[in-house]
């Protein structure tokens, strides 16, 4: 089972990020979403109202590459309590999550 109900009392390296090269951290509400200088863009943690951006509001312990910004550039992420935005190479702007703007 996933347990996210426990807090983690020392810094932990995060395995699944080993390896890449992290040029932006968001944190909302129980997840975490990360852009590597590739322009790839990987989430982990509760997915409460889609923010993990995978389709789903399913939990994920690992952090998982956001197959819908497979081939987008992007830059930066940002995040809200359950929403996120990224900003591409370009200047667009992605956004996900319960508190969306189309």
């Amino acid at each position: 089972t996933l347990d996210f109900e426990y807090a983690l009392c020392r810094p932990r390296f995060v395995k699944g990020l080993a390896g890449m090269r992290i040029v932006s951290v968001a944190v909302g509400f129980q997840f975490t979403v990360v852009a590597t200088d590739q322009g790839r863009v990987f989430s982990f943690g509760k997915g409460r109202g889609h923010c993990l951006g995978h389709g789903s509001t399913e939990p994920q312990v690992l952090p998982k590459e956001i197959e819908a910004l497979r081939n987008v550039d992007v830059a930066t992420v940002s995040a809200g309590h359950t929403h996120v935005l990224a900003l591409t190479y370009t200047g667009g702007v992605y956004s996900w999550g319960s508190e969306n703007f189309p």
